[in-house]
């Protein structure tokens, strides 16, 4: 039996339509929270090992709460050979408290520490000990030559928290960009990225909770549409 030409073309174009709108669904714990990773298209087997290895080489190089991070090396020593993730950040990092003139530091380390957010005992702090702090932090106190990073003062420290989960989705979104999806949708502790369109044809809606008591209810303050672009949220 011969079959025409053109329903043969439209059975292929339905079949691939079809295939590029079924929504994929991956999640998983990474750096103390959870990540959600939506893409249309096939479903991928290996996809979520490439994002669980990515998550963790970020954790093995960056999470203050892993004795045995390149970050938490050098904080409890002077000097280290770091990877190239490392520096990658630590240079965006350098730029950005220049941008923000100081307002965005990672070189705040000690008074992190001092305040107890490192899940360590708080010190009872008062603008002394503040002031004193203070001058064990700037980018002024860490030397990079080569792939070494060196502290000036011994006392001094990084902490990447409030830059790591989002340089994260952007590496997650690259492993699927490098797989060819144009659809998805990226997220991690509060930090997203999206692109393309979601399976009802339309861009990204985010739902932002509203800040008010517990919200158990999960009412939401306010809806957004996003087109090719990154957010981050903090509770």
């Amino acid at each position: 039996m011969k079959y025409s030409p053109i329903i043969i073309l439209v059975f292929s174009l339905f079949a691939c339509s079809k295939s590029n709108h079924t929504e994929q669904l991956i999640s998983g714990e990474a750096q103390g929270t959870t990540y959600t990773v939506k893409y249309l298209g096939e479903a991928n087997p290996h996809l979520k090992s490439a994002l669980d290895s990515v998550l963790l080489e970020i954790d093995k190089s960056m999470s203050t709460y892993r004795q045995n991070s390149k970050i938490s090396e050098l904080n409890e020593g002077n000097k280290i050979y770091i990877d190239n993730k490392f520096l990658s950040v630590f240079k965006r990092s350098k730029e950005i408290n220049q941008l923000t003139n100081g307002a965005f530091d990672p070189t705040i380390g000690p008074i992190i520490s001092a305040w107890g957010f490192n899940f360590e005992n708080p010190m009872k702090l008062d603008s002394f000990l503040v002031d004193s702090l203070k001058q064990l932090c700037g980018f002024r106190y860490f030397k990079v030559q080569g792939n070494e990073i060196s502290k000036l003062k011994a006392e001094s420290s990084l902490n990447f928290n409030a830059i790591a989960q989002g340089y994260s989705v952007d590496l997650m979104a690259n492993e699927l960009d490098k797989k060819g999806i144009s659809n998805y949708y990226v997220e991690l502790g509060g930090e997203l990225k999206v692109k393309g369109k979601n399976k009802e044809g339309e861009f990204w809606r985010i739902g932002i909770d509203k800040p008010v008591g517990d919200n158990l209810d999960r009412k939401l303050s306010h809806i957004i549409s996003l087109e090719n672009k990154s957010m981050a949220t903090s509770g």
